[in-house]
């Protein structure tokens, strides 16, 4: 008998925010961790894969929220699209308008001049969500933003895949052989793009969303076909995650070998309500971190730019540097969160009278990207 699946899982909002200040402190390793122990160089330098672990729980949650209520049909596709415009779009296009600042300030303040990075063909792509899609060989504007973009694509095939998964994956073997034939293919994809996940990201990140997404969305499979709380079967999942972590920390692995299949587990293991690590994991401030966390990633490339612009100077000590704008980011990300992300989701989902499809058995997860 499968046990009920549980109302809300915030182990999986809460890693969604630890994650997202891995990427941030990825950013800023170079010009802002000076003074910092050796010992932590190498996890920063990593922190690239934290969108590995947002492209998979990201299908994860999408699916648990969608699959099983998504009318097959037109109006039922618009209908999401409409909801997950609301839910990205207004943060990312107040963000970019921010970003109109940084060549004004180097036009008008830096002793070069050169505006040559913010290129106003890039600024369209970006405007759109298109800016990862093969357009263009280059990151500029709001870098992080380039996963957004891939995330927009992955939601436009949603609708088909939560069909086909309804009507052909209806078994966890199924669903554990898919999953599995989808990391081979992403490990191969990424030898042909240069051997890492982080390599050739304009040409290569969409395919690496992609993959990565449609394996969240047969992790979900795995654990609806399964069931939600199974304690021994988290336990491993979480014990060998943490062993592919591990193994690839030690030994000459390759990010792609070890790192997806890591995050694969982690997320099938932290949807348990009742695995350990994951009862850790819930804390009240941890949850909020996730809360926020799409304004934290969105937010912190820009403050990055100006803290760069403003601070580093032979008059302001370096130790000063990264704990102002770790607070920096803090701050932005409540700022945005309650003043842009909230308030346009709920005006833009009221203005279009969008409306959540009824999900009769399905948990509600708030997390950054899969509400």
């Amino acid at each position: 008998m499968l046990t009920p699946r549980p109302q809300s899982i915030p182990a999986l909002t809460s890693i969604r925010g630890i994650a997202a200040w891995w990427v941030v402190l990825y950013h800023f390793r170079e010009r802002l961790l000076t003074g910092c122990p050796e010992w932590l160089l190498p996890l920063f330098a990593h922190g690239y894969l934290a969108v590995d672990l947002f492209f998979i729980l990201s299908g994860f949650v999408l699916a648990l929220n969608y699959v099983e209520s998504l009318p097959a049909n037109f109006a039922g596709a618009t209908g999401f699209y409409r909801l997950r415009f609301a839910r990205i779009y207004p943060l990312h296009f107040v963000v970019l308008m921010l970003f109109l600042l940084n060549p004004l300030a180097i036009a008008l303040f830096s002793t070069s001049g050169d505006t040559s990075a913010y290129r106003w063909d890039y600024f369209v792509l970006s405007l759109f969500l298109v800016q990862n899609w093969g357009f263009t060989t280059e990151l500029a504007w709001n870098v992080p933003a380039w996963s957004i973009s891939t995330e927009a694509f992955a939601y436009l095939f949603f609708p088909l895949a939560a069909v086909l998964m309804r009507r052909s994956i209806v078994t966890a073997g199924a669903a554990l052989l898919v999953m599995a034939a989808l990391l081979v293919v992403l490990a191969f994809a990424a030898q042909a793009a240069g051997g890492s996940l982080g390599a050739d990201i304009t040409g290569f990140g969409l395919t690496r969303c992609s993959l990565e997404f449609l394996v969240g969305m047969m992790i979900w499979r795995l654990r609806d076909r399964l069931g939600f709380a199974t304690p021994w079967l988290s336990q491993v999942a979480l014990l060998l995650a943490a062993g592919l972590i591990l193994a690839y920390a030690l030994l000459p692995l390759g990010d792609v070998l070890a790192m997806p299949a890591a995050f694969a587990l982690l997320v099938f293991g932290l949807a348990d309500p009742q695995a350990r690590p994951g009862i850790w994991l819930n804390a009240r401030w941890l949850e909020t971190l996730g809360l926020i966390s799409y304004s934290t990633y969105l937010s912190h490339h820009f403050i990055l730019e100006w803290v760069k612009f403003v601070l580093v100077r032979p008059s302001i000590p370096e130790w000063i540097l990264l704990p102002a704008s770790l607070i920096l980011v803090a701050v932005a990300s409540v700022i945005l969160y309650r003043l842009v992300e909230v308030p346009a989701r709920h005006w833009l989902r009221g203005l279009g009278r969008l409306r959540r499809p009824s999900r009769p058995r399905g948990p509600q997860i708030r997390s950054a990207l899969g509400e």
